[in-house]
């Protein structure tokens, strides 16, 4: 929920500077002036779906967690609360996930409503946010493709160029962002945010990544792995990092001109905006296919031996332990040491594999456990 709102906020804010008009249509829709406002509207909801999940913990054998009622008398909040709600006529055993993710409430009189969902309520302050702009985008500039938009100007060239700049700006580190890099020095390939901390180094490739329903919900781990490999494994994220590692190994960067930086430590991390690459196993799978990958790309052992296994970690970590981070309290370094001696760990590994096993007939990353 915290999450949620950090990241509707950092999406205001951006819309705000760079596209006011589709800000505007959005608030419109939901009879708001500001995004302030808004959010001051929904956070009654979001308030009834955290006290149902409290209540599920608490007292989980009695408590239906799908049947949270709102009594709303306020004209104003009830038209409000129209615009989350979803037809009765339509809630039958026929109705798909997208209709109750798009409309995760129902009217059962003028001023009681249902929370059909708790988590769809709570993601549609920021998750469920992107659905609403898509339907109001009006194609600007280079950006015909509203996807492409959100992922590559919000939340790699604004959210996570912020959110890292803000951690680390005053830390006496070498470090640019991909977007700087490219402006400045008129090169292509470059890392989307390169950091240097003395004999360390940390490249990072941002990828917001949307796996489309069929796919996710296919629990075909033949068409799941080859959507990753895609993204991920053959053509960007894996090979872009091991590009900029033999560029650095071989000191032909342009944007660090340290003589050291050949001889650094170097941590490859590729940056994740969506819960569903949570998921135990992934990063084993791509480290996998990055050691095979960067023995095959004819830097020496010597260097190879320089470079770190391939962490993937969510943006949610940075903007969760922020300050933990500016202060040093956490050394980014040492949590991936620390991550990666614990997933060798063969005990702990078989235990997790057989813990999801049991808990997830189906679970779309089955085959990255094994």
């Amino acid at each position: 929920m915290l999450l949620q709102l950090i990241k509707a906020r950092y999406l205001f804010a951006f819309l705000s500077e760079n596209n006011p008009n589709l800000l505007n249509s959005y608030l419109r829709k939901f009879e708001s002036e500001t995004y302030d406002k808004f959010l001051t509207k929904v956070f009654p909801i979001f308030y009834s779906a955290f006290n149902a999940m409290r209540k599920i913990e608490g007292d989980n054998e009695t408590y239906d967690p799908t049947f949270t009622i709102l009594n709303v008398e306020n004209e104003a909040d009830r038209n409000f609360l129209n615009k989350f709600i979803i037809n009765s006529s339509k809630i039958d055993e026929e109705v798909d996930f997208i209709s109750i993710r798009n409309s995760p409430m129902i009217s059962v009189s003028n001023s009681e409503y249902i929370l059909l969902n708790d988590l769809f309520i709570i993601q549609k302050i920021f998750s469920g946010a992107y659905f609403e702009l898509k339907s109001l985008y009006v194609p600007k500039g280079r950006q015909s493709n509203f996807r492409s938009y959100f992922t590559t100007e919000f939340s790699e060239e604004y959210l996570f160029y912020k959110i890292m700049d803000s951690i680390y700006q005053n830390r006496n580190y070498k470090r640019m962002s991909g977007k700087a890099i490219k402006a400045t020095y008129r090169i292509q390939g470059e890392p989307d945010y390169y950091i240097r901390n003395g004999n360390k180094i940390f490249l990072f490739e941002s990828k917001d990544i949307f796996i489309a329903a069929p796919i996710k919900w296919s629990y075909n781990l033949v068409e799941i792995k080859a959507f990753i490999d895609n993204k991920l494994v053959n053509r960007e994220g894996i090979p872009q990092l091991i590009n900029n590692i033999k560029k650095i190994k071989n000191s032909s960067i342009v944007y660090d001109d340290n003589k050291q930086s050949s001889k650094a430590d170097i941590y490859p991390i590729i940056i994740t905006h969506r819960a569903e690459f949570d998921t135990p196993g992934l990063n084993l799978y791509l480290n996998q296919e990055f050691r095979n990958q960067i023995e095959a790309s004819g830097l020496s052992h010597d260097l190879i031996a320089k470079v770190k296994d391939l962490t993937v970690i969510n943006i949610d970590f940075f903007i969760l332990f922020d300050r933990a981070l500016k202060s040093k309290g956490i050394e980014l370094e040492r949590i991936i040491d620390d991550y990666h001696k614990w997933t060798k760990n063969r005990n702990i590994h078989e235990r997790m594999k057989v813990s999801y096993l049991k808990r997830y007939k189906k679970n779309f990353c089955l085959f990255l456990l094994m």
